[in-house]
């Protein structure tokens, strides 16, 4: 009987140390696993910030094109860089005379007597000359 007894113990205590063991190999396969997950997080964090970094230039680089344009284009719009422009192309043409303005209402019709009231004035003024 005492051997069985001494047996017992021992079993008992290889359970304990067994499980010990088991709980220490646990935490560190966790650990590891941690920081193998850590690694990951960090490298796709890296790789998001240089996407952003790249897609933040062009934006700016593309910023900068439209002002150039807008500035360019603002400078095509004034009269005399027009008329250059028409002269360049081998067109000679003037601003329009009041005459020549037909506004349109929404009903797609000229406004009532803005066509009128101008030609009676041109009228006048030739009524005039001629005489």
């Amino acid at each position: 009987m005492k051997r069985y007894k001494k047996n017992r113990k021992r079993n008992k205590r290889m359970s304990v140390s067994a499980v010990r063991t088991l709980n220490v190999g646990g935490v560190i396969v966790m650990l590891f696993a941690m920081v193998i997950f850590n690694m990951l997080a960090k490298t796709n964090e890296q790789t998001i910030q240089k996407e952003i970094g790249a897609k933040m230039r062009t934006l700016s680089a593309l910023e900068e094109d439209r002002l150039r344009e807008e500035t360019r284009w603002e400078g095509m719009k004034n009269p005399g860089s027009l008329q250059t422009a028409l002269l360049n192309h081998g067109l000679k043409m003037n601003t329009p005379t009041d005459l020549q303005i037909v506004r349109m209402g929404s009903n797609r019709m000229p406004l009532k007597g803005q066509l009128s009231v101008k030609r009676a004035q041109s009228s006048r003024v030739r009524n005039v000359v001629r005489r």
